[in-house]
């Protein structure tokens, strides 16, 4: 079956060591942290006083296309891929999210 599925079908075999709860884990650790990054600089603004909402909207928006980015760099790293075209291809799909988010 294993054969049929890599040669016939071009399905990998999934590892047997595989843990959906550590794989879990790690993907909610990974939202938190990278998702987390716009509200930070809301905070701080809050705390240093600045009213200017436009350039916090502004400041916040490049921070999420930073941290897409990075995310879609780390992913690289550990898939062993382009680093710069795996970036680039998840800062491209969190701006699609966004605009279909504001639509």
């Amino acid at each position: 079956i294993d054969h049929m599925m890599v040669q016939e079908l071009g399905l990998n075999v999934p590892d047997e060591d595989d843990n959906p709860a550590k794989d879990g884990l790690v993907t909610f650790c990974s939202f938190i942290v990278f998702g987390s990054v716009p509200m930070w600089f809301y905070v701080f603004f809050h705390i240093a006083d600045w009213s200017d909402n436009t350039a916090q909207f502004i400041i916040a928006c490049f921070a999420s296309a930073a941290t897409m980015f990075l995310l879609g760099w780390f992913k690289a790293v550990i898939t062993k891929m382009n680093r710069i075209r795996s970036g680039a291809l998840m800062l491209l799909n969190g701006g699609c999210a966004t605009v279909a988010a504001f639509l």
